[in-house]
């Protein structure tokens, strides 16, 4: 949970650091993600290098106590780390990207792993910033089980 507060605040920090004149207006986003890239859910950070695309870094803590099915006790970490292309002008774009989802098992004895994810979707984003819807499919390769999880998700934020 440490990990996880820490990369929160330093991403926070890092994205409020970064100048923004007038006319990069839009170019941050920073929206949760259900679902999706992050498996479960994710906190994201992203910004726009070029009008049309975009690199995203976030972060998501999954605990197993050990009760229920699963006696094992883990404390999971996903970083879903991307580069998005979008298409299309105004507010509404086709998104199309790919990268890794690192899997960080913080106890229990799993490794450390990175999964190649990818997405297909459809993203509402205004030009100079507001509000950023995204929906789209996200699968996931996991090379354990050599196995595509067929992923869908939706994330709703703001852009700066």
């Amino acid at each position: 949970m440490r990990l996880l507060c820490s990369f929160t605040v330093l991403t926070v920090l890092t994205v409020l650091a970064v100048p923004h004149a007038r006319a990069q207006r839009g170019r941050t986003a920073v929206y949760a993600e259900l679902l999706g890239n992050g498996v479960f859910y994710s906190v994201n950070v992203e910004r726009r290098v070029r009008p049309d695309v975009a690199l995203r870094v976030g972060a998501a803590y999954v605990s197993n106590d050990g009760t229920g099915d699963d006696p094992l006790v883990t404390n999971d970490v996903f970083l879903p780390v991307m580069a998005n292309y979008l298409t299309g002008r105004g507010n509404h774009h086709f998104e199309l990207g790919g990268g890794i989802v690192v899997l960080l098992v913080t106890s229990g004895d799993g490794p450390a792993s990175a999964l190649p994810t990818s997405t297909v979707g459809y993203r509402y984003q205004r030009p100079g910033g507001g509000l950023v819807f995204r929906a789209g499919l996200m699968p996931t390769y996991f090379p354990e089980v050599e196995s595509v999880l067929p992923w869908a998700g939706t994330s709703l934020g703001y852009a700066f």
